[in-house]
């Protein structure tokens, strides 16, 4: 994501990969489900990541250079913010 909200509600990510790339500008190869970019582009700073009730399921996510850290994992590159959960 690059720019506006995403919402989620009862959603479930099912074997989703970022892979590197290669050439003159490779990609980077993280989060495997969601890549949000604030941080990355100065236009992206009023991105939103949000989720309604729970956190998103995950399924078999590969990111080939993922940090394994709360904001970059195989699942997502950035922030989610969680409302409402139980």
């Amino acid at each position: 994501m690059k720019s506006g909200r995403l919402i989620l509600h009862h959603t479930e990510f099912d074997q989703n990969a970022a892979i590197a790339g290669i050439g003159a500008h490779p990609g980077q190869g993280k989060g495997g489900a969601i890549f949000d970019l604030p941080g990355q582009d100065p236009d992206a700073s009023g991105l939103q990541i949000i989720s309604l009730g729970d956190a998103p399921h995950f399924r078999d996510s590969q990111a080939a250079e993922a940090a394994r850290t709360a904001t970059d994992s195989v699942n997502m590159f950035g922030t989610l913010k969680v409302f409402g959960s139980r």
